[in-house]
C-alpha cells in the first residue's frame, strides 16, 4: 500500500529555546584523521537555529548537549524549556535523564521507526537555504578541510532544495601567535633575506611531521627576527589559525621541529604589531612620545592639520578632500605616493615589521 507524503507542519513555537529538536547521525564510513564518526543536531524550533557538534563516540552525545544548553542560554538569555528527541539510547542515559530533570526540562520522546516523528527536523532542514541561517558546527579545535567535506557530504543528504544550491563551510577562527627559536639562519642580502629565510623555513616545515601540520594552520606569512647582530640563528614568528580557546597552539608548544640539523623549539609568542606608526606626524619608526616634529601630519593627505579637521582644511584651501598622500612615501622619494600613510597597500605598512628596511628608505645624511 503506497502512502502519501506527510505534510508540513506549520505549527512552530515563538520563543527561543522553548523546543529544541535533536538527532544524533552517523557513524560514518570512515572515521575522519581525528576520530569523529558521529555528529549530533540541535534545531530551534522558533529560530530555525541549527547546532552541530562532532563526536567520536555516541557516549559524548550528553556532554555535547551540556555545552549546547549552556552556549545557547547565554547568547538568548532564556532558559531551554523542551527537549525532543528520537528516545534513542544515547538520550535515555541515567545521567541524561536526571540532568534534564535537575534543570526542569521537559522531555518529549518520540517513536523512532515512525517518520511523522521525525518531519518538522527535515523540513528545518529542507529550507535551511531559504530561511537564510547557517549551520554551525562545533569542535575542540578547529577542523580539517578534509573532516568539513566529509561532514557537509552527509549534510547534502539530508538537505533538500529546488535545483542546485551549493553548500558552503565558512569556519569561524581565532588567531594564535607562536615562535620558533634556534632557526639557522640563510646568509641573503637585506633585501631579499626575508624571503630566502621564508622559503628555507617552508621546506624545512614540510619534511618534519610537526611541520607539516604547522604549515597547514599558517594564517599569515612567516617573519623572522634575528637574535642578535652577531649570531647566526634568528626566531620565526608565526601566526596560525587556531579555534577561540587556543587549543591548537597548546597542542604545537614545546614541540620541536628539525630545521637544518637543529632542534628548534616551538613557543608562545605575543601579537606583534611591528614597527611603531607615530599617530603625530604619521611617520614609521618611533611613538608619538618621543616625536621630534612641531606639529601634526594628517594621515590622510600629509598636510599640517588633524584628520578630524581634513574636511574643513580642504574646504577652506579648495583642495579636493578625496586627494591623498602619503608621508613616508613622499619623504622616501617613491614615484608612487597616491595613498594614506594607514594605506594597507603602502609599502611601509607591508614591510612594517622589517625594520632594516625601513631604516634603509630614510639613510643618514
Amino acid at each position: 500500500m503506497h502512502s502519501l507524503p506527510f505534510p508540513s507542519s506549520l505549527n512552530h513555537n515563538r520563543s527561543p529555546l522553548e523546543l529544541v529538536h535533536s538527532d544524533l547521525h552517523g557513524p560514518l564510513p570512515v572515521a575522519s584523521r581525528s576520530g569523529y564518526k558521529y555528529w549530533i543536531t540541535f534545531i530551534d524550533d522558533a529560530t530555525r537555529f541549527r547546532a552541530v557538534y562532532l563526536l567520536k563516540a555516541k557516549s559524548e552525545a550528553f556532554e555535547a548537549f551540556k555545552v549546547y544548553k549552556s552556549w545557547a542560554e547565554t547568547q538568548l538569555g532564556v532558559k531551554l524549556r523542551a527537549l525532543q528527541d528520537d528516545k534513542g539510547g544515547e538520550y535515555m542515559s541515567k545521567a541524561f535523564i536526571s540532568f534534564t530533570e535537575l534543570a526542569g526540562i521537559e522531555r518529549r520522546l518520540c517513536v523512532r521507526v515512525s517518520k511523522q516523528s521525525t518531519v518538522k527536523s527535515d523540513v528545518i532542514l529542507e529550507h535551511a537555504e531559504d530561511s537564510g541561517s547557517g549551520i554551525f558546527i562545533a569542535a575542540s579545535r578547529v577542523p580539517t578541510s578534509s573532516e568539513t567535506a566529509c561532514v557537509l557530504k552527509h549534510i547534502r543528504r539530508l538537505v533538500t532544495v529546488a535545483g542546485v544550491v551549493p553548500i558552503k563551510s565558512t569556519p569561524v577562527t581565532s588567531t594564535s601567535y607562536l615562535k620558533v627559536i634556534d632557526v639557522p639562519m640563510i646568509p641573503a642580502e637585506p633585501k631579499v633575506w626575508q624571503s630566502t629565510q621564508r622559503s628555507a623555513f617552508t621546506n624545512a616545515l614540510s619534511i618534519s611531521p610537526v611541520g607539516k601540520e604547522l604549515s597547514i594552520a599558517i594564517k599569515h606569512a612567516v617573519r623572522f627576527m634575528r637574535t642578535s647582530a652577531h649570531s647566526d640563528t634568528c626566531v620565526a614568528w608565526v601566526d596560525i589559525c587556531d579555534s577561540v580557546a587556543g587549543t591548537s597552539a597548546r597542542s604545537y608548544i614545546g614541540k620541536t621541529i628539525v630545521i637544518g640539523g637543529r632542534n628548534c623549539q616551538i613557543r608562545g609568542a605575543a601579537p606583534r604589531p611591528g614597527s611603531a606608526l607615530c599617530t603625530r606626524c604619521m611617520r614609521w619608526g618611533h611613538h608619538s612620545s618621543v616625536c621630534r616634529s612641531k606639529g601634526i601630519r594628517c594621515p590622510l593627505c600629509g598636510l599640517p592639520h588633524s584628520e578630524a579637521a581634513h574636511q574643513e582644511y580642504c574646504a577652506h584651501s579648495k583642495r579636493d578632500p578625496d586627494t591623498r598622500s602619503c608621508v613616508n612615501c613622499s619623504a622616501a622619494g617613491k614615484a608612487k605616493r597616491d595613498h594614506s600613510a594607514t594605506d594597507t597597500s603602502c609599502p611601509f605598512w607591508q614591510n612594517r615589521f622589517d625594520r632594516d628596511w625601513l631604516r634603509r628608505q630614510f639613510p643618514k645624511k
